[in-house]
């Protein structure tokens, strides 16, 4: 049994990262963390929790340009 609260889950036999994404509802992103070690899984998603707010703050700005540039052309 995994965690309560972790942002690791088990499908067919291989963990996967899951996280629900800010300010958006029913959206989330599920990556899989390639291994079927739940300790490897531990670490490897330690790294992706670390990683996940810079991602995510780039991701909307660069959405945001994006939006920006196409509304002027």
């Amino acid at each position: 049994m995994l965690p309560h609260g972790s942002h690791i889950a088990r499908k067919r036999g291989v963990f996967y990262y899951r996280r629900r994404l800010p300010g958006r509802i029913c959206s989330e992103v599920a990556i899989s963390l390639r291994t079927r070690h739940f300790r490897e899984a531990e670490h490897l998603a330690r790294a992706l929790d670390r990683a996940f707010p810079d991602a995510w703050s780039r991701a909307v700005s660069e959405a945001a340009d994006a939006g920006v540039q196409r509304a002027a052309a």
